[in-house]
C-alpha cells in the first residue's frame, strides 16, 4: 500500500511539475491559432483589411509561420491578384552592367541560412538560377535600380518563401519602395545619410553608448549589413529572419535603421566595457548573437521610431535626402487609410495651409489648434476629443476646423 501511494504521490508530482509548461504551451498554441484566423480574415475581407495586417505583422510573433507570409508579405507590399500572374518579367532579361557582380554573390547564396543547411545540392543549384532570374529581372525592368551586394540576401529570403514567380513581384516591390535608396548609383546618394541617423537617434536616447562609438570615431558602416539586408546577411535562423522581415513590411523603410539602434541598445552592457579603440568597437560587431529576442527589439525599434519619427529627425537636422525619395511616401498607397499618430500635425497643417481646407475660409491658426489637439488623441479616439472639445467650451468654428482636419487627415495622410 506504501508502494502504491507512493507511486500515486510521485505521479501526482511530476503532473504538477509539467502542468505549468503543459498549459502554457497549450495557451501558446491557442494563441497562434487565433491569430492565424485573424490574419485569414484579413486576407478574406474584399477589399482586403491591409491596416489591420499591419498591426498583425508588427505584433508579437508577426505572421506566425511561412504558409501565412507567403498569402499576406504580398498585400502589404501592395501586389495585386493580376500582379501574382503576371510573368512577362521573365523576357525582359537582357545583360546589363551588374551581370557579373550578380552571378558572383549567386554562387555564394543559400548556405548560411538554417534552413540550407541540409539541402541537397541540385536543388540548391535550381533555386540559385530561380534568384539569378529574379534579380536580373528587377534590374533589366527598372534600369534607375543599381544592384548592391547584400540585396541578394533578401530576395533569397522572399524566394525560399514565395516561390520564383512570387519572389520576384515581392523583391520588385521591396526594391522599388523599401531599398530604393541604396539603389542609387552611389551610397553617397542615399545610403549614406540614412546612416547618419543611428547617431541622432543614439545621441537622444543613450548618451554614454553614443560617446563610446563618437569616441572611438567608430564608422557606422558596421550596421550597413543589418540595414542592407533587414539582418539576413548577420542571422542564420530562417524564422528569425522572416519575422524580422513581416516587420519591416509593415512599417516605414526606415524602420531597419531603427532596429539597428535597438540592436545597439541591446549590447550596451559589452559596448560600454569596450576601450575606446577602434579596432576594439569595430570587431565587436562582426559578429550578431543569433539569439537575438527578435519581440523585444522589435517592441523597442517601435518605440524609438514613434519617439523620434523620421521625418522629424531628417527635418531638424537637415539631413540630405533627396525628395523623390520612398521615405516620403509612407505610408504607401496600397495601405488604404493606415497612418502613424505623429504624422497627423506636420501633415494635417500643411496641407490645411496650402490648400485651405480646399475653400475653407477658417485661419491658419485654427486649423493648427484644431490638428495639435487631435495628434494628441488619435484617430481611435476622435469622439471623445471632440466631446472634449465641446466640453472646453471651443467656438462652433474651432469645433468644425477639428472635424475638417480630422477628416482631412484621414483621407489625405
Amino acid at each position: 500500500q506504501r508502494r502504491v501511494m507512493g507511486a500515486i504521490h510521485s505521479s501526482c508530482h511530476s503532473s504538477v511539475l509539467l502542468m505549468p509548461n503543459t498549459v502554457k504551451d497549450k495557451d501558446k498554441e491557442r494563441e497562434k491559432q487565433e491569430k492565424i484566423r485573424r490574419i485569414n480574415r484579413c486576407l478574406s475581407s474584399n477589399p482586403v483589411d491591409v491596416v489591420s495586417l499591419v498591426h498583425l505583422a508588427r505584433s508579437e510573433g508577426g505572421l506566425i509561420n511561412d504558409e501565412t507570409r507567403r498569402r499576406a508579405w504580398p498585400k502589404l507590399l501592395g501586389i495585386t491578384l493580376a500582379d501574382e500572374n503576371d510573368k512577362s518579367w521573365k523576357d525582359s532579361i537582357v545583360p546589363h552592367k551588374d551581370t557579373d557582380q550578380i552571378e558572383r554573390d549567386i554562387e555564394r547564396s543559400l548556405y548560411h541560412f538554417d534552413v540550407n543547411k541540409t539541402i541537397r545540392k541540385a536543388f540548391r543549384s535550381v533555386k540559385r538560377d530561380e534568384l539569378s532570374r529574379i534579380i536580373n529581372a528587377v534590374i533589366c525592368r527598372n534600369p534607375h535600380l543599381n544592384y548592391y551586394q547584400g540585396f541578394h540576401d533578401i530576395c533569397s529570403v522572399l524566394l525560399l518563401v514565395g516561390g520564383e514567380q512570387l519572389g520576384f513581384h515581392m523583391t520588385e516591390r521591396v526594391a522599388l519602395f523599401y531599398v530604393r535608396d541604396a539603389m542609387n548609383p552611389s551610397f553617397d546618394q542615399g545610403i549614406t545619410q540614412t546612416l547618419e541617423l543611428i547617431p541622432l537617434i543614439l545621441q537622444e536616447c543613450d548618451p554614454q553608448v553614443h560617446h563610446v562609438l563618437e569616441t572611438s570615431q567608430t564608422p557606422l558602416y558596421f550596421s550597413l549589413p543589418w540595414i542592407l539586408t533587414w539582418f539576413s546577411h548577420r542571422l542564420q535562423t530562417f524564422s528569425v529572419i522572416t519575422r524580422l522581415f513581416d516587420f519591416f513590411m509593415a512599417s516605414h523603410p526606415l524602420m531597419p535603421v531603427y532596429m539597428s539602434v535597438a540592436v545597439i541598445l541591446y549590447l550596451r552592457d559589452g559596448i560600454l566595457k569596450l576601450d575606446s579603440e577602434l579596432s576594439s568597437v569595430h570587431h565587436f560587431f562582426q559578429q550578431l548573437p543569433d539569439d537575438l529576442p527578435v519581440e523585444e527589439l522589435c517592441t523597442e525599434a517601435l518605440r524609438l521610431y514613434r519617439m523620434l519619427p523620421p521625418l522629424k529627425l531628417i527635418r531638424h537636422h537637415r539631413v540630405k535626402i533627396d525628395s523623390s525619395s520612398p521615405l516620403f511616401t509612407f505610408p504607401f498607397p496600397w495601405m488604404n487609410n493606415y497612418t502613424e499618430g505623429f504624422r497627423s500635425t506636420s501633415s494635417v497643417i500643411q496641407k490645411a495651409r496650402k490648400r485651405h481646407l480646399r475653400g475653407s475660409s477658417l485661419p491658419a491658426s485654427i486649423i493648427e489648434k484644431a490638428a495639435r489637439k487631435y495628434d494628441a488623441s488619435g484617430l481611435a479616439n476622435v469622439k471623445q476629443h471632440l466631446r472634449r472639445a465641446l466640453s472646453e467650451g471651443l467656438a462652433v468654428g474651432s469645433l468644425a476646423a477639428i472635424v475638417a482636419a480630422v477628416s482631412y487627415f484621414s483621407f489625405h495622410s
